[in-house]
């Protein structure tokens, strides 16, 4: 066994102007669960991911923010967001990358990606 650091997972943590608006998103829509919810400060999961939402006012740091998210069956994916009312589509990228991209109700981006290779 080694003693060397190791990176584990990568947890972003979105802005939103109203969390529980968010929350509700993720949960019905793109099928996460609620981990926590405490103050304006919430945890969404969904299989390896995780995702904090954080209060925040301005509604513009949201919009300039994106968040890439690897996958596998990201065309079944794509059929269970549109299932629940989710306007998206899964776009073949120059760099080889098949990408679905979502912006939740804060205008956050987050791309959920496979890599075929």
């Amino acid at each position: 066994m080694s003693d060397s650091p190791q990176i584990v997972q990568a947890v972003p943590q979105i802005p939103a102007e109203d969390v529980q608006a968010n929350i509700d998103f993720y949960v019905q829509k793109l099928g996460f669960e609620l981990d926590f919810a405490i103050d304006g400060y919430a945890g969404v999961k969904r299989d390896g991911a995780l995702i904090h939402i954080y209060h925040h006012a301005d509604r513009g740091l949201a919009e300039m923010t994106m968040y890439r998210i690897v996958v596998t069956g990201v065309h079944a994916l794509a059929e269970t967001f549109q299932k629940h009312g989710v306007k998206c589509e899964v776009k073949q990228q120059p760099w080889g990358t098949l990408d679905l991209a979502v912006i939740d109700t804060a205008g956050n981006c987050l791309t959920f990606y496979e890599d075929p290779s």
